[in-house]
């Protein structure tokens, strides 16, 4: 069976023997742009099961990967910018059958959705996509975002949430991950190029598989088909945005909510780098070539980066002392529990005793994961105060300028107003001077009518008068034409008599070169017949005249009478 090859073009190819330095030296680019240049960006990983995403995002502690450079990345490129105020929120969440989950909920995923919070895509005023939650009650309780307040603490955020991210065996991988895992870090500054808000999305695609080569069953099937409904999803925006003239507003973002909420990454402000990992086996060469079709047509897609200004408004404040206000009350019915609790057992036994102190040190590691929050939720509130009294400074100074600039605005109009009211009163001067009266005026007004009439009618016979030219000189074109065609025709046809008539010439002159041929043999035949003539007639002479001797001489001798006399012939002529 014979097999075409194909070529694909990308900016990058590692083989297995490249280094996660060597991967990341393709992702730092994108990094620095949200950090120093305010731009949303997305590094994603996309392949067949086994191939390597989840090692080329996280890495391991000897070889950390994408993320944790990123992180380190990040806060570098933070100390090398004293003069700018940086402030970071994190989310971490899977897609799992369709429905996103917490990966940073302290009781995990699932208690979060077993207790009614729900994490929806939801879209903001200028079409953005960002996650929130709505509690039990179905109110929405805000953004999905956690402040952070370090380097270590974002790196600890993101080893706990892959520690509750569903994987599981199978025959195609080991440690085969069960859903789409996005890490999502938000970096909002407040410097010299003013206040910026940009998105750094880090995501681990789930990998496509076969149902059948996985081995799963029940619920792991359904696993695996929601993971391929998603990507086929992910693949059609894809295949829509690389078609020519085809633009990201009628794209079908909204069929998955992977999709819904990367739809800034797919064709839209954002910069964006996909990582296509495939593998070495021969018996999966029909999913590698998949994985390179798609993620070809990625490449073909092309988005229009922008820098995200913001406003550090009184609005935003508000939310952040509400969230402040949130987790005060949940500290505090923590601890109203644990009184409750100590108050319900007056005389503690051993079993009490080990669980009021597991309360506690539960206590303890909350206490100090909401102080954690709380410095960071205040060190962010005390950014935006002072991003908010920058910019209401600067408002001042606006104001003040405008007010100076409304105050010469306003001598200028008295000014004005003054030359105005000078002006009217000349007109009615010159009005009065005109004394021009009411009939005066009517008559001029009749006039003028009148005339409009006329140049209407003249208007209605010169739009007749157009028309009939239009359709005579379309006539005219059409006979010009036509007689452009005859001459074009007769043209043709002299050319074929010129032709005839230069052959003709040519055999007449043959002709005439072969009669003057025969005049000049006539002539030549003429010429030796005159000269046969002359000697004929020169012979004849002779033999007269040899005649007229030989009768003399028979004339003058004596000849016998008894000898019959000769009979005499005459001379024959000669021919």
């Amino acid at each position: 069976m014979s097999r075409t090859a194909r070529a694909f073009e990308f900016d990058a190819v590692l083989d297995e023997n490249a280094s996660q330095d060597n991967v990341y030296s393709l992702v730092a680019p994108y990094v620095a742009s949200v950090v120093r240049d305010g731009f949303n960006a997305t590094v994603m990983a996309y392949g067949q099961t086994g191939s390597g995403k989840t090692h080329t995002m996280m890495g391991s502690s000897a070889a950390p990967g994408v993320i944790p450079r990123a992180i380190d990345a990040l806060y570098a490129l933070i100390e090398q910018s004293p003069e700018t105020t940086f402030m970071l929120d994190v989310s971490f969440v899977e897609l799992y059958n369709e429905n996103f989950f917490d990966l940073l909920h302290p009781d995990g995923p699932e208690a979060a959705a077993a207790s009614g919070d729900k994490i929806a895509v939801r879209e903001a005023a200028d079409k953005s996509t960002f996650l929130a939650v709505r509690d039990a009650s179905g109110r929405w309780a805000g953004k999905l975002r956690t402040p952070v307040a370090s380097r270590e603490q974002l790196l600890q955020l993101l080893h706990d949430g892959m520690a509750r991210r569903r994987v599981m065996s199978t025959l195609m991988n080991s440690s085969s991950s069960r859903s789409h895992a996005l890490f999502s870090i938000y970096v909002e500054s407040s410097g010299p190029a003013g206040a910026r808000a940009a998105t750094l999305h880090l995501v681990d695609l789930a990998g496509a598989e076969s149902i059948k080569a996985s081995g799963v069953t029940g619920v792991h099937a359904k696993e695996a088909t929601s993971i391929n409904k998603s990507l086929s999803a992910l693949g059609d925006v894809l295949a829509h945005l690389s078609t020519a003239r085809r633009t990201s507003s009628s794209a079908p973002y909204r069929n998955s909510p992977l999709t819904f909420f990367l739809r800034d990454s797919l064709g839209g402000s954002a910069k964006t780098l996909l990582i296509a990992t495939v593998r070495q086996e021969l018996a999966c060469g029909p999913q590698t070539k998949s994985v390179l079709v798609w993620a070809a047509r990625a490449r073909q897609i092309c988005n229009k980066p922008v820098v995200h200004a913001q406003g550090a408004g009184d609005s935003r404040i508000r939310a952040l002392e509400a969230q402040l206000a949130r987790n005060n009350a949940r500290a505090a019915e923590r601890i109203s529990q644990l009184e409750a609790l100590l108050a319900s057992r007056p005389d503690p036994d051993a079993s009490f005793n080990m669980s009021f102190t597991a309360s506690l040190d539960e206590l303890e590691a909350e206490k100090q994961r909401e102080a954690a929050e709380r410095e960071a939720l205040e060190a962010k509130l005390a950014f935006l105060i002072n991003a908010h009294n920058d910019e209401r400074a600067a408002q001042d100074a606006r104001v003040a300028s405008l007010e100076a600039k409304l105050s010469a605005t306003a001598s200028d109009l008295k000014t004005s107003e003054q030359r105005t009211a000078e002006a009217l009163a000349n007109l009615e001067a010159v009005t009065a001077s005109l004394n021009i009266n009411k009939a005066e005026a009517e008559d001029h007004a009749a006039k003028i009518q009148a005339l409009t009439r006329q140049w209407c009618d003249h208007s209605r016979l010169a739009q007749k008068e157009s028309a009939s030219l239009k359709a005579r000189l379309k006539r005219e074109h059409k006979k010009r034409r036509a007689a452009e065609a005859a001459a074009a025709a007769a043209a043709a046809s002299n050319d074929t008599l010129a032709a005839e008539l230069a052959t003709l010439r040519g055999q007449l002159s043959e002709a005439n070169a072969q009669v003057s041929s025969a005049f000049g043999q006539i002539s030549r035949l003429l010429v030796s017949a005159n000269k046969a003539q002359a000697s004929k007639d020169s012979r004849i002479a002779e033999l007269e005249a040899l005649n007229a001797r030989l009768e003399a001489q028979l004339s003058s001798k004596d000849v016998p009478s008894s000898t019959p006399a000769r009979p005499r012939y005459p001379l024959a002529e000669v021919n």
